[in-house]
């Protein structure tokens, strides 16, 4: 449990902070919150990809049927493998860390377990799969941001829980962009998967929408411009 005289003397301290940029939505919200600060001192900043180095490439054998990839603490691995056995006609690929791999314990016939890809590897299996499912639990930071991001600058179909660091800010639209899951609900993940694996022209048109958003919107360069806008601001602030 959080000491309440620790938590105060935290906020007395982050109090003294000019700026803050935050990349998770609800972790702005909780932010400006609890420092009873505006939306000038906490700033909300999606982040970025490079889209050169995450694009879609040529044509690929799709060797799995569903990708998940992540390595955090807010990966819902656990209500993964609950569908992974309900589905024995659907073949997995989990790509993780050691720890989170030994947390995970035997595992069905359709799940193949990877550990510790390097990333020209992590893309291929990407670039391999009919989908990508990234179960996260509920949270405000940014678990997940970065390999959603990459994952839509290929191309993919991903279907991703509808958590508080994403669900506004970034401009993602359900069935349009990628398919939302709610967080802790197997019923949502079944169905973002039925849904993926058993429409191809759904997934292209997901695909061509995903990357597009990224692109124009979350590339690497918007991103460097924000957080650079931010310490502008700041700059300008001090000197006035």
């Amino acid at each position: 449990e959080t000491n309440p005289a620790a938590a105060e003397r935290c906020r007395r301290q982050l109090a003294c902070v000019d700026r803050f940029a935050a990349y998770g939505w609800e972790e702005a919200v909780w932010l400006r919150k609890w420092l009873g600060a505006d939306e000038q001192k906490v700033r909300f900043i999606p982040f970025g990809v490079d889209t050169e180095q995450w694009k879609p490439t040529g044509d690929v054998r799709e060797e799995f049927d569903v990708v998940s990839i992540g390595n955090d603490s807010m990966r819902d691995f656990g209500l993964l493998v609950e569908c992974t056995r309900r589905h024995p006609e659907i073949s997995f690929c989990v790509v993780t860390s050691r720890d989170c791999a030994h947390a995970l314990g035997p595992l069905p016939e359709n799940v193949q377990l990877q550990v510790q890809l390097p990333v020209e590897e992590l893309k291929d299996r990407i670039a391999g799969a009919r989908m990508v499912v990234l179960p996260v639990r509920e949270n405000t930071y940014s678990g997940a941001t970065t390999t959603l991001l990459q994952c839509l600058s290929m191309g993919k179909t991903v279907a991703v829980s509808r958590v508080g660091a994403i669900r506004e800010g970034y401009g993602f639209e359900d069935g349009i962009h990628l398919q939302w899951m709610e967080p802790d609900s197997l019923e949502s993940m079944e169905r973002a998967i039925l849904q993926g694996t058993g429409n191809p022209d759904l997934r292209a048109a997901l695909g061509r929408a995903a990357r597009r958003h990224v692109v124009e919107r979350l590339d690497w360069d918007s991103y460097v411009t924000r957080l650079s806008d931010v310490w502008a601001d700041w700059v300008g602030g001090r000197s006035s």
